[in-house]
């Protein structure tokens, strides 16, 4: 086993692409956000990345106590992961550089 922590991977479909976000079909847990969402071309083994997971849909689900519904919700993971676009994240992170400033001289 193991003894460096690694990524968890996970597999979606794409079920919708809206003006710069990805839906995909798929489960994401709550800690996936920031991750990115990879593609090989086809006939291909270079991955890229393609979006940046933001979080999933959820949907208020009431709480019951037997059969009796109470005035309480939980929020349930509907298994649809929001991603955005790398292009989107890219120009965030240049527009907010912070960090160690790097040379650009050789």
């Amino acid at each position: 086993m193991a003894t460096l922590p690694l990524p968890l991977v996970k597999r979606a479909t794409i079920s919708a692409l809206d003006q710069g976000a990805f839906l995909l079909d798929g489960h994401n847990n709550p800690g996936f956000s920031g991750g990115p969402v990879v593609f090989a071309p086809p006939n291909s083994s270079d991955f890229r990345v393609a979006a940046v997971v933001s979080g999933f849909q959820a949907v208020k689900q009431p709480i019951f106590q037997g059969t009796e519904e109470t005035a309480f919700t939980y929020l349930y993971n509907t298994g649809i992961i929001v991603a955005h676009d790398i292009k989107e994240a890219t120009t965030i992170i240049q527009g907010n550089p912070s960090g160690l400033q790097l040379s650009t001289s050789a």
